[in-house]
């Protein structure tokens, strides 16, 4: 086991956690403070926002008590019809599905391609794949990121390591707060004690977890005044763990950690609300700064310091990095926080309520009577029955009153409901091919993509950044691999023909050189119905073209849902063909062209062999067998222009039936000329 994870169960510096750690926590408090006040004035949004998700959309934010209250129980709303159409979530859930329907997974790249380092490769992008899959979860996480994003504008992601989680390594004997992992250390320690008659204390140690964990807006505490997390001096850090999981890590500094109320995190406006069991886990992250270059990290609880590190978590390519990384859904250029879809779809959405909810009102009230009669003129036998029909009582010494018809229902309501409908669409920039609905007379599969890259060209600064983000966040996660892993570490990951391999990798073999590919460019369409039009559009244009694709390949592409790889044609047989010839050339195999060959072509590209290894030193019999080899071309291209000339470029049948087809034209009225051995007729 690494001892970079003995690391994790620091105390604070030379073990003495008095002065010092309370002198190391005070500015951490007052930043907490600072950051706090300046994140307030976002958040009655973001709850607002959060309320209208969950389905509750007759609310509002109360700007003096900054409360959410329910606008049915006004006055002036009771007695109303309130009907909710839920058109917002439906958006989010485009958006999110707009930006996750490409794969985020990047690929290792490395700088030498030998046969060593390719190998190397392989295991390394094997490792990687189950940290993706199996440790970190990596798909639902970045869904989840992308969720909060479309909702709220924000979120984070902080890879970090987790000694708490994974498989059970057994009790370990603990000096100064600290695990001793090391069994020559460990063993001296128990010993030591042993001779002057003390007993070590043991706890239970895990081989720990690398974890992605998403961040809300209640998780995270920014400098105020900063626009942009590149220049952040500092940052903190919050989320809800147990109490029982902060004793087993940190042992007596977290014995005065208490439940703690969860009003700084995205959970509501109840400020007075516990979670059962669990306390407030604060951490601080200090960029490098003159007194401390390589950063530092301060983690407390419930206003005990539990640890400090003088140096971020992690060091990529001689920088201290912290491992956490912001995304962001439409950056605004005055501040920090970013704009969602949810949002700036809160106005529209209440208006469209509103206006359903009246249009309701005015189809009962218009299309149901109502009776005017004086007090008492009605008793219970003969009032009108009915849930919307009304009795009006009017005092004997009033008039009886005048209605208006006013506005009757109409073609405007419907108008009214599709103003608000496309107020949405170009708020949050999608259209009806967003929500899978083909627009109206386009079916060509080359015009849905392209409408749809269209439309996603406002999403392309999002998804850059998304992508990049998580390049930056796998290049954290392999360094992780190479601090925390064991040198033993079992990988269960899939083989070939779907069969399950076991395999031990050494992350410290992990090539220190290395190059992180991130996916590119926007996803095409990929729903059934646009391959199967993909699919009719390559057939219908193979046939314009003159060069039919075969039914069997039409018929496979659709049994298969989706295009083919196209048969291959004579040209692309004929160019691999030449240089799989080169290739056995350059090792000095001897190659004789073949009857069938396309001569032209394969001089041409044994020409470029030919040159291309004519620059190089000590590369003359290369040269001579390649120049032996194209000689044989053209004297086999000769050979085949001369019996085309003749006549004779195809063979001749033999015997009396190749005499027979050798024969010269006869004219059709001319008797039939005997074969051999048979008599001419007369």
């Amino acid at each position: 086991m690494s001892s970079t994870l003995e690391d994790l169960y620091v105390s604070t510096p030379n073990g003495a956690p008095g002065q010092k750690a309370a002198d190391a926590l005070s500015p951490w408090l007052d930043r907490r403070k600072q950051g706090r006040d300046h994140r307030r004035k976002f958040e009655d949004t973001w709850r607002l926002c959060q309320h209208f998700l969950d389905g509750q959309q007759w609310t509002a934010i109360n700007r003096t008590s900054r409360e959410i209250v329910d606008l049915r129980t006004r006055q002036e709303e009771r007695n109303r019809e309130h009907y909710t159409i839920d058109m917002l979530s439906q958006y989010v859930r485009a958006a999110v599905g707009r930006m996750f329907a490409g794969d985020f997974r990047p690929t290792l790249a490395f700088r030498r391609d030998d046969w060593e380092t390719q190998a190397v490769a392989r295991q390394a992008q094997r490792a990687f794949d189950f940290a993706w899959d199996e440790e970190l979860g990596a798909d639902e996480v970045i869904y989840e990121l992308i969720l909060g994003m479309a909702s709220y504008g924000t979120e984070a992601l902080w890879c970090r390591f987790d000694p708490t989680k994974g498989k059970l390594l057994g009790e370990v004997p603990v000096a100064d707060g600290k695990p001793l992992l090391d069994p020559q250390a460990a063993h001296e320690h128990v010993a030591g004690l042993a001779f002057t008659g003390q007993r070590a204390q043991f706890k239970q140690v895990r081989e720990g977890k690398l974890v992605w964990e998403d961040l809300g807006w209640g998780n995270i505490i920014p400098p105020p005044g900063v626009r942009r997390e590149q220049n952040f001096p500092w940052l903190i850090l919050e989320r809800p763990v147990p109490v029982a999981a902060l004793k087993a890590q940190y042992g007596s500094k977290a014995d005065a950690i208490s439940e703690e109320p969860l009003g700084t995190l995205d959970t509501g406006n109840n400020e007075d609300k516990k979670l059962k069991g669990h306390g407030i886990l604060s951490t601080g992250l200090e960029w490098p700064t003159a007194e401390h270059p390589n950063g530092r990290e301060v983690v407390w609880a419930s206003g005990q310091v539990l640890e400090i590190r003088d140096s971020l978590p992690y060091m990529i390519k001689g920088e201290p990095k912290a491992g956490v990384f912001f995304f962001h859904w439409q950056r605004l250029k005055h501040r920090f926080w970013s704009q969602g879809v949810g949002e700036k779809l809160i106005g529209s959405q209440r208006n469209l309520n509103r206006r359903r909810s009246q249009v309701s009102e005015s189809i009962d009230r218009m299309g149901l009577g109502r009776v005017y009669t004086r007090p008492g003129a009605m008793t219970v036998k003969n009032v009108p029955q009915g849930k919307i029909g009304e009795v009006i009582e009017v005092k004997p010494q009033y008039d009886w009153p005048q209605e208006t018809t006013g506005t009757g229902p109409g073609p405007w309501l419907q108008a009214d409901a599709e103003i608000s409908k496309n107020d949405m669409d170009r708020v949050s920039g999608m259209s009806d091919t967003t929500f899978g609905q083909a627009p109206q007379g386009v079916s060509a599969y080359s015009a849905m993509a392209l409408l749809k890259e269209e439309m996603d060209r406002n999403l392309g600064p999002a998804l850059m950044l998304t992508r990049q983000r998580i390049a930056e966040a796998s290049e954290v996660t392999l360094e992780a691999m190479r601090l925390y892993w064991p040198p033993n570490k079992e990988l269960i990951i899939a083989g070939e023909d779907h069969i399950v391999d076991a395999v031990t990798f050494n992350a410290a073999q992990l090539p220190l050189c290395y190059y992180i590919e991130k996916p590119k460019g926007a996803p095409a369409p990929n729903s059934p119905a646009a391959e199967i039009q993909k699919i009719f559009d390559l057939y219908d244009r193979s046939i314009q073209g003159g060069h039919p694709l075969p039914l069997t390949w039409l018929y496979d592409s659709l049994a298969a849902s989706k295009a083919l790889p196209l048969p291959k044609q004579e040209i692309d047989v004929q160019r691999g063909k030449a240089e799989m010839e080169n290739h056995l050339l350059i090792r000095g195999v001897p190659v004789q062209p073949a009857e069938y060959d396309n001569d032209q072509m394969h001089i041409q590209i044994h020409r470029a062999a030919e040159a291309a290894y004519a620059l190089l030193p000590n590369s003359e019999q290369v040269v001579a067998g390649i120049e032996a080899h194209i000689k044989a071309h053209v004297s086999n291209a000769q050979l085949k222009q001369g019996q085309a000339m003749l006549g004779g470029g195809a063979p001749q049948l033999q015997g009396p039936q190749g005499q027979l087809a050798q024969a010269p034209p006869q004219n059709p009225l001319a008797p039939p000329i005997a074969g051999p051995g048979q008599s001419a007729p007369v």
